[in-house]
């Protein structure tokens, strides 16, 4: 038997007044996780007050009145990679539990995929499951010469070059922002 086709779901930008539904989200799916979700609600707060937050490419998924997904991209401050300009960190993204397995994810990454590069950036990197990243292109970026610096397992450390030559002269980023 085949695999089910998943869903294609709506996504939509974040818009004022969704924060804190996000905030309640990314707390609950990372409660048990090495970064729990207070820190990791902690960093996404950092960012947004870091200026390295777009938003355009904070994007969220509703059903049944609530918000089930919920992805960001934020900017990868030059001064975390070395000659990396352009680059994006995708970080968090996350799933209601109830609502996981339904393409919700997978709708997330290939939305933000396409507005990073409307908005032309040149790279993303995460760290995450490289089997599951790897249906997007993401490749491991040690594959390529480019190191963590930061102490992430290098094998969980990935990137999707979004433009040619995006991935230029970068050989090392801290991703452990």
């Amino acid at each position: 038997m085949g695999r089910r086709k998943k869903k294609v779901w709506t996504v939509r930008e974040e818009r004022e007044g969704d924060f804190p539904a996000i905030e309640s989200l990314i707390e609950t799916m990372f409660q048990n996780t090495l970064n729990f979700g207070g820190a990791q609600k902690d960093i996404l707060s950092n960012m947004r007050s870091e200026g390295r937050f777009i938003p355009e490419l904070s994007l969220l998924v509703e059903a049944d009145g609530a918000i089930v997904g919920y992805l960001m991209l934020s900017e990868l401050p030059e001064s975390k990679t070395k000659n990396g300009k352009n680059s994006l960190l995708l970080s968090p993204v996350c799933t209601q539990e109830a609502y996981q397995h339904q393409g919700i994810a997978t709708s997330l990454i290939q939305a933000a995929i396409e507005k990073a590069k409307q908005l032309q950036y040149q790279a993303i990197f995460l760290i995450g499951h490289p089997v599951f990243y790897s249906r997007f292109d993401f490749v491991p970026g040690k594959h390529l010469g480019i190191r963590e610096s930061n102490g992430a397992p290098q094998d969980f450390v990935l990137v999707l070059e979004l433009a040619p030559g995006g991935l230029e002269e970068i050989s090392e980023v801290n991703l452990l922002i």
